[in-house]
């Protein structure tokens, strides 16, 4: 039925106002669903959401859809510790986790093959996963089920399940019954799948706002090759204009994290007279790499060497951590609000 079972408000991480999206009771249909097919969740699993309950994919994921399948939920109520995460994992025996990509990298320096023991499946939501990210955990045995969804969608719509190829950068497919396209650079879907929310609480422009000759629209940037694969590029308002050209932070990201030093980056634009915007970088560096400007001119390189000659950091920041929602999403907002305050960085500035 299509009554509101469900208020839940978004992060607001683009800017947007918090608003309450209504979920209709059918959304657990497709919940339901997408948590048998792509988290592979079955009434043997041991079952382990690392988002809070209070978000989105918590609620959902973390509670609504394992409860409907009948899996064994586990629950950690404490701060990132690797180890103990590790350990957790081992303990209880966990077969699924669902987690972002942000935790994965946090685990990289610690975990090892022999603490997947007990992991059929690994699943990443909340931001783009990197490939470098998708190889070391492949390299260990398990290859990373990527999802696409949205508060406003209700439900998983895009993702890699058991059975279909995983391709290098893609976060997969539509799921079976959804249908998805490419409109205007950014991901539509037809409003006809019954987890799509029904309404915004007391924002009725901004719920029309959503949907234009009968599509969906999710303002998030991303392409489709031939076999119906889609390759996210990022929100709508992520993209950066560089001398007319745009660029996804995503792509340059992950460029970064291939190098050595980098254990976690973001970029945004900045204005410029110039260009229109150039490029930041915001970097957490691994342990044993001491910030120098030396190593930021080795990392724009690294970056134009390997990506385009036009598309690198021209300045770059290192910084202990990055701005996260409880889900792990980088607040790119947060980060624009920094780089705008040219007083307040300590950058280099590379010539182009």
């Amino acid at each position: 039925r299509k009554e509101t079972a469900m208020m839940i408000f978004t992060s607001s991480t683009a800017g947007t106002p918090v608003a309450g999206i209504q979920i209709p009771h059918q959304a657990l249909i497709q919940q339901h669903y997408t948590a048998k097919l792509v988290l592979g969740l079955d009434e043997k699993s041991n079952y382990w959401c690392t988002a809070h309950p209070g978000w989105v994919t918590g609620t959902i994921y973390g509670i609504i859809a394992p409860l409907s399948i009948g899996s064994t939920i586990f629950v950690l109520e404490s701060h990132f510790d690797a180890d103990k995460w590790i350990d957790f994992l081992k303990t209880n025996k966990i077969s699924v986790i669902y987690t972002a990509p942000t935790a994965l990298r946090m685990l990289k320096p610690s975990i090892k093959k022999s603490d997947l023991k007990y992991l059929k499946n690994i699943c990443s939501v909340g931001e783009a996963l990197n490939t470098s990210l998708f190889d070391f955990y492949k390299n260990l045995g398990i290859e990373i089920n990527d999802t696409y969804w949205q508060t406003e969608t209700g439900a998983i719509v895009i993702a890699t399940w058991k059975g279909i190829r995983k391709k290098h950068g893609s976060m997969g497919r539509a799921i079976p019954g959804i249908t998805a396209e490419i409109i205007d650079n950014t991901i539509a879907l037809k409003p006809d799948f019954p987890s799509i929310m029904t309404e915004i609480y007391k924002h009725k422009e901004m719920y029309k706002s959503y949907f234009k000759n009968t599509w969906f629209r999710t303002n998030d940037g991303a392409s489709k090759d031939k076999e119906g694969y889609f390759f996210f590029i990022g929100r709508k308002d992520d993209i950066i204009k560089v001398s007319g050209e745009r660029i996804s932070p995503i792509e340059i990201e992950s460029v970064l994290m291939k190098h050595k030093a980098v254990k976690e980056s973001a970029v945004i634009g900045i204005p410029d007279e110039l260009k229109g915007n150039i490029l930041k970088a915001f970097i957490v560096l691994n342990k044993n790499f001491k910030q120098s400007e030396a190593l930021k001119q080795e990392i724009s390189m690294f970056v134009k060497e390997n990506y385009a000659g036009h598309s690198y950091p021209k300045q770059i920041e290192f910084v202990s951590s990055l701005p996260k929602t409880n889900s792990g999403k980088i607040i790119r907002m947060k980060l624009r609000e920094i780089g705008n305050n040219l007083d307040y960085i300590d950058v280099i500035a590379i010539s182009s």
